[in-house]
């Protein structure tokens, strides 16, 4: 009955949502992007750095749709992402064109939001997103729901949507000296990891550079041995090993909330338990 009665409110919801379609307001931009940068010859290198080489070659096309009925909205992102190389490793590779053209699918927002759910100013989010808490020039310590996507280091800072649930309530709540009270729960049911770039792999392959980064005492016992180990002629080999939890168990989930308010003419305050 739970399976029955979860599949007959999803097929509510989207009759709900594309039944109104054609009375919505529906908004849609999209560009095309090719990104290629070059290592410059004659600069010193950083460790683990090639020389004379091709460090990014992608060509991406993306496409941004947002749906607004007044009652229901709906936002999808997409960008298909081709980059520079092969996948190729044997010859039974070349008989499959996905080893030949190496691509991948982003997405930053796939959703649908319910407004003025039950009492005016409470708004149901849910889907695929990115919320940020807070706000920084660069790096924002306060805005901790989705990870960071430090894979590019031009783009460092960049979010990486996931999939989450949010309640805000646009409270009436006004006196003279605050405004604009809002209350927001969110629910997280699976975390995910930041993204790292590939110099972040360095470290695990110079013994000298571990041993100054160091910061816990395994890894100063490791590179300590590591030294007196290879120089008695072994090999040195760090690997990092990650947990998966993709059984959607409810101990997995991430619980947040946040509180903000603005001073009367003045900058937005904020609290995040």
């Amino acid at each position: 009955m739970r399976s029955l009665s979860l599949v007959g409110l999803v097929a509510a919801t989207c009759v709900s949502l594309f039944g109104g379609v054609a009375l919505a307001e529906v908004e849609t931009a999209g560009y095309i992007e090719s990104d290629v940068r070059v290592t410059v010859p004659g600069h010193e290198l950083a460790p683990g750095e090639i020389a004379d080489r091709i460090y990014r070659l992608e060509n991406t096309a993306a496409l941004r749709a947002a749906w607004d009925s007044g009652d229901i909205g709906a936002q999808a992102d997409f960008k298909l992402v081709f980059w520079g190389g092969s996948g190729v490793t044997g010859l039974g590779d070349l008989t499959d064109r996905r080893y030949a053209d190496q691509y991948r699918i982003e997405s930053d927002a796939l959703y649908i939001e319910f407004y003025d759910l039950l009492i005016e100013g409470l708004d149901l989010r849910f889907g695929r997103q990115i919320v940020e808490w807070g706000s920084a020039d660069q790096f924002n310590p306060t805005s901790v729901l989705n990870p960071l996507d430090l894979e590019d280091r031009i783009k460092f800072g960049d979010r990486v949507a996931n999939e989450m649930a949010v309640l805000t309530w646009n409270t009436p709540l006004e006196t003279s000296w605050i405004e604009e009270v809002v209350l927001q729960g969110v629910v997280v049911p699976v975390f995910r990891t930041n993204m790292i770039p590939t110099s972040g792999f360095v470290i695990f392959s110079d013994t000298d550079l571990l041993a100054q980064q160091a910061n816990s005492p395994s890894l100063e016992s490791m590179a300590q041995l590591a030294g007196p180990f290879e120089t008695a002629g072994g090999e040195f080999n760090f690997n990092v090993g990650v947990d998966s939890y993709q059984d959607l168990a409810s101990k997995h989930a991430q619980f947040g909330g946040q509180f903000s308010a603005r001073a009367a003419r003045g900058p937005a305050r904020g609290f995040v338990p």
